[in-house]
């Protein structure tokens, strides 16, 4: 109830927003306002993860999947930006809305990264225990991106063994305000995007205290937001993959 009651409610109030970021996509760069990407959520379910398009067409047809990197030339003329303020990130309420997405939880990844990591880090394939989040714990943190895939495991597997309404809430807060603002052209729009996500999440936080039933049945939304047994941990750390 939660995720779609706060993923209507951001696409209501980001209409505008969401109006002039593909206006400036489409007039800045050939090709579609939208990118989709192959993703990898809850019990290893693919899903085609929606994002505004921050690079070029075809930007992968000669290195193949890889991370974007600093001063990246593929990225169209408002690419950066775009990723700096996350504002590509907003069509995935659409994949919330859709049932494939939360709005917190482990950052969904793509299958041919995840192919490559399940190798090495066997506790990997855990973070699917749960659905993929537009942010997360590790991302408030920083771990997001070409990061260390060790920390953000780690701060996965904390957020799914601890996670509660209130953790979500106060990661989503803490997702407003822990984004850094690192070039003044993009600092008012950064700040006018803090205080809209605020008074929505204020609103959500009201609405989700208004229905007893769902504070009262912790336990339900439990089941339908986590599927992990107590099994799967134990007091050593995490459990070997089956």
């Amino acid at each position: 109830m939660l995720d779609v009651v706060g993923a209507f409610g951001a696409l209501v109030v980001f209409s505008p927003v969401l109006c002039l970021v593909a206006a400036l996509v489409k007039l800045t760069s050939p090709g579609p306002v939208f990118f989709r990407q192959l993703r990898m959520g809850l019990d290893g379910q693919a899903f085609e993860m929606l994002k505004f398009r921050s690079m070029k067409v075809d930007a992968e047809c000669e290195t193949g999947p890889v991370w974007t990197q600093p001063n990246d030339d593929r990225r169209t003329p408002i690419g950066a930006f775009l990723r700096r303020t996350s504002l590509d990130e907003l069509p995935q309420f659409w994949n919330v809305l859709r049932g494939e997405m939360s709005i917190v939880g482990p950052r969904p990844e793509r299958p041919e990264f995840i192919a490559r990591f399940r190798e090495t880090l066997p506790q990997y394939m855990l973070r699917h225990k749960m659905k993929a989040g537009i942010t997360g714990w590790a991302q408030i943190n920083g771990w997001r991106g070409n990061t260390s895939l060790e920390k953000r495991i780690e701060h996965d597997l904390y957020y799914i063994e601890h996670w509660s309404i209130w953790f979500d809430i106060k990661i989503m807060l803490l997702s407003v305000f822990c984004s850094s603002i690192s070039t003044v052209p993009a600092f008012t729009l950064n700040i006018c995007i803090k205080i809209t996500i605020l008074n929505l999440i204020s609103t959500i936080a009201s609405i989700t205290l208004s229905f007893k039933g769902i504070l009262n049945s912790t336990l339900t939304i439990l089941i339908y937001k986590i599927r992990i047994s107590p099994d799967d941990f134990s007091d050593s750390g995490v459990r070997k993959l089956k």
